[in-house]
């Protein structure tokens, strides 16, 4: 699966496909803060399971999902210690069935994005 990542100065875009536009997306996205980041799994069927990244700036937090032609689980972030520690041992089992996934992390003036294939 490809994925194209355009940080605008409204959040970051992720597209999961290839994305030529000229303008901004109207549907079949996901959108970041640009001090954010999110982890996202890519199931056996192509489910995407999506994770915002836990961090402590104001807004940071959530991805806005609009992805209509795609199948996805969204797991928002809540502040209890038993829901963060159920979200890592998802994580985790997601990372042990062998999903490939990829990590994001947004800054101010840069994204970095890491792939991980584990099969």
């Amino acid at each position: 699966m490809d994925f194209t990542f355009w940080k605008t100065s409204n959040g970051c875009y992720i597209m999961p496909y290839k994305f030529f536009g000229i303008s901004i997306p109207k549907n079949n996205y996901m959108k970041a803060s640009n001090r954010g980041g999110a982890i996202i799994f890519i199931g056996e069927d192509s489910t995407l399971y999506i994770f915002p990244e836990f961090t402590y700036e104001l807004g940071a937090d959530t991805i806005e999902c609009n992805l209509s032609s795609y199948k996805h689980k969204y797991f928002p972030k809540i502040n209890e210690l038993k829901y963060i520690e159920s979200i890592q041992d998802t994580i985790i089992f997601y990372k042990n069935q062998g999903y490939p996934y990829i990590n994001i992390y947004i800054a101010e003036m840069h994204a970095q994005i890491g792939v991980h294939k584990t099969r």
